[in-house]
């Protein structure tokens, strides 16, 4: 849930107009439709596990335990779908994925 906090408030980060996405309960809500949409699990899980391979494979750590300069060059190789290298295509689902639930939420 740690990693699904942090990409959420990546995705809608505070601002002097509103709060973020942990604070407006995103992180509870994705947790919600992945348990109640079994069709999200294998994609979420899957997605997790890739970013945490991908950071370990570029600093040697997990996503959670990474500086967010880490997390922000990871997160821009793959929120830009026509802009992201293929071989980071399943990044680029995951992360297509974690931006519509978390602006659903």
């Amino acid at each position: 849930m740690e990693t699904i906090a942090i990409l959420s408030d990546i995705i809608i980060p505070a601002d002097e107009v509103s709060g973020s996405a942990t604070q407006a309960g995103v992180p509870a809500f994705i947790e919600f439709i992945v348990k109640d949409k079994p069709e999200f699990q294998t994609p979420m899980r899957g997605g997790l596990r890739w970013l945490d391979l991908q950071m370990s494979k570029l600093y040697g750590t997990s996503f959670k335990d990474s500086s967010p300069e880490q997390r922000i060059a990871v997160v821009d190789a793959i929120a830009y779908p026509a802009k992201a290298k293929p071989e980071l295509k399943q990044g680029v689902a995951f992360f297509t994925l974690m931006r519509n639930l978390t602006a659903t939420g």
